[in-house]
């Protein structure tokens, strides 16, 4: 493995721990509605972590470990791509028939 390449997995590694931190943060201190969102992608990035890992200390072959990460990719597109919009989408559909519930019955 040349030097980019470790530098590239190294720094996928950090965004992946970042990603971990601050949607555990969220998880814990986040929009209630959010919270199990939050910690789904926590969890998912933590395990980039570990591949990331396991890349950069044990330099596996490299089609094992492809294997591995696209098993893992598999998760990542329903939790960190389309769940987050649908409950967010959903939040505010919610918000909105809330107002108008509210301004239907006057008290807005």
């Amino acid at each position: 493995m040349t030097l980019v390449e470790e530098l590239i997995i190294a720094v996928n590694a950090l965004l992946a721990l970042g990603s971990v931190v601050v949607n555990a943060w969220a998880a814990r201190d986040g929009l209630l509605r959010f919270r199990v969102v939050h910690a789904a992608v926590a969890s998912l990035a933590l395990c980039y972590v570990a591949l990331y890992g396991w890349l950069l200390l044990f330099d596996p072959p490299l089609q094992t470990w492809s294997s591995v990460g696209r098993g893992l990719s598999v998760t990542a597109w329903p939790i960190v791509w389309v769940w987050p919009p649908l409950a967010s989408a959903q939040s505010m559909r919610e918000l909105h028939s809330a107002i108008r519930s509210r301004q239907e019955e006057g008290e807005l």
